[in-house]
């Protein structure tokens, strides 16, 4: 029994292919395609790692809601992951969509900065408005995500459960520190306003504070600290 020779592979003649037989004019093709459908996308990309820039610090200088903006910091944070993940793995996704994911970043970064200090707290001073805003917040990331076919995800009933928890401990806690300022109930908008901008009326006069407005300042500022304090270690 003979075996037939390998002939000698002749170099020059090779076609030009890769290692999986794919023409390299074919592969320059595709990839100029794949440059020409990805390319609408990169400045919503960009805005997207902006934003998790920016909730990042608006997360680590806030003053008061903590767990409502680690709640949607989380979700600003996945939501860069699956970014980095479609980096790698380009795909083709609905431009509408993704502006609309976008937008909703926004949203959830804006309500954090407002949330997370005592002058923006004035657009959600009813605790329903804080409640809704931050519910709707969640189903609107939700949606987003859903349309882009995001796979990596916290919507859960568990997740949900600790977000209510959370949400709940901030909105008492700042009704709370909003009574102890006032010396009263903070059941209205326009009474919660008050007592805000009177607090705010004092920090600006502290470059030469009476004191009274001393006293009264610190006065409101320690117990209001104290009790937040016990709050969180309950």
């Amino acid at each position: 029994m003979t075996t037939k020779e390998m002939q000698p592979m002749d170099i020059d003649n090779m076609q030009n292919t890769d290692t999986l037989g794919i023409n390299s004019d074919g592969l320059k093709s595709g990839v100029g395609k794949l440059a020409e459908i990805t390319q609408p996308f990169v400045p919503l990309i960009s805005s997207v790692f902006i934003i998790v820039s920016e909730a990042v610090k608006i997360y680590e200088n806030a003053k008061h809601n903590k767990n409502i903006c680690a709640s949607l910091l989380m979700r600003v944070n996945i939501a860069r992951t699956n970014v980095e993940i479609l980096q790698l793995q380009p795909r083709i996704c609905d431009h509408k969509a993704f502006y609309q994911f976008v937008e909703v970043l926004k949203k959830m970064k804006d309500f954090m900065n407002d949330v997370s200090n005592l002058s923006g707290w004035k657009k959600y001073a009813l605790a329903n408005s804080v409640h809704e805003t931050f519910t709707q917040l969640i189903s609107e990331f939700d949606k987003s995500m859903d349309d882009l076919h995001f796979t990596i995800t916290i919507s859960n009933e568990q997740q949900r459960k600790l977000d209510q928890e959370n949400l709940n401990c901030d909105i008492e806690e700042m009704k709370q520190f909003l009574e102890i300022i006032a010396g009263g109930v903070t059941d209205t908008k326009s009474h919660i306003n008050t007592v805000i901008n009177e607090v705010q009326i004092i920090n600006k006069k502290m470059i030469f504070p009476t004191r009274k407005q001393k006293n009264l300042l610190l006065k409101s500022y320690t117990e209001g600290m104290m009790l937040l304090a016990n709050l969180q270690k309950s």
